[in-house]
């Protein structure tokens, strides 16, 4: 999330951001979503954007996923989506 939002302050122009963290089954789902100007596909895919490319190692390091949608002008989706063994309660008690 810390770094979505950096790179939405940095770089979109956004007006608005829509955060959500949900439970799926056996999945932690997490979406931000901005109106800003979105991500040319070239920056997506340079080896360069380290801050994309970090978000997408912690993800499969996690065995999830990370995805990004983008169309120019019209702002840019963050998708992650995370497996959980353990029920959300136990992982909350193991943080504690």
């Amino acid at each position: 999330m810390q770094e979505s939002l950096t790179n939405i302050a940095r770089h979109s122009c956004a007006s608005r951001i829509e955060i959500k963290l949900s439970r799926l089954e056996n999945a932690i789902n997490f979406r931000i979503a901005d109106n800003g100007v979105g991500i040319p596909e070239a920056k997506q895919n340079s080896k360069k954007s380290f801050g994309l490319i970090g978000m997408h190692e912690r993800a499969i390091t996690l065995g999830g996923t990370f995805e990004i949608n983008s169309e120019s002008g019209k702002g840019t989706v963050v998708n992650l989506n995370f497996p959980v063994q353990l029920p959300v309660s136990d992982l909350l008690n193991e943080s504690s």
